[in-house]
């Protein structure tokens, strides 16, 4: 193989918020490759895990079934966990008329966990595509 990059050099253009890379390669080629960030504060939430009322354990294969019932172009699905039930529903916000929009449910009994302990009900709502690489 022959070796087409000569030389790399990355750049960090504050004022435009990105971050550059250039590629300088043979016959005086120039590749560069603008890659935007945005600053933010790093947060790390504060709690005692003894307070926390609710715990639910899961098998992997449990969870992967149950997302994949999901379309991939989806974004967001909601976890709803209760007393008796667990429920996964796909995310619609900003649907100009959610009555149109595709809805996808599946519903988890208790029976189904490894543990399954809900003192509050509760709702989380998860990026699907970061669920299923956890997964």
């Amino acid at each position: 193989l022959e070796k087409t990059v000569d030389r790399f050099t990355i750049e960090l253009d504050l004022p435009e918020s990105r971050l550059v890379f250039i590629l300088h390669c043979k016959h005086g080629i120039t590749k560069t490759y603008n890659l935007g960030f945005q600053e933010c504060e790093t947060l790390q939430a504060v709690f005692s895990k003894d307070l926390c009322v609710n715990a639910i354990t899961a098998q992997a294969r449990v969870l992967h079934e149950v997302v994949g019932n999901f379309a991939n172009s989806l974004e967001e699905v909601t976890m709803t966990a209760s007393a008796t039930q667990l429920n996964f529903k796909n995310f619609i916000e900003d649907e100009p008329d959610p009555g149109k929009a595709l809805q996808t449910e599946t519903q988890l009994n208790p029976g189904e966990f490894d543990n399954y302990c809900v003192g509050v009900d509760s709702a989380l709502t998860f990026c699907l595509k970061e669920l299923r690489a956890i997964l």
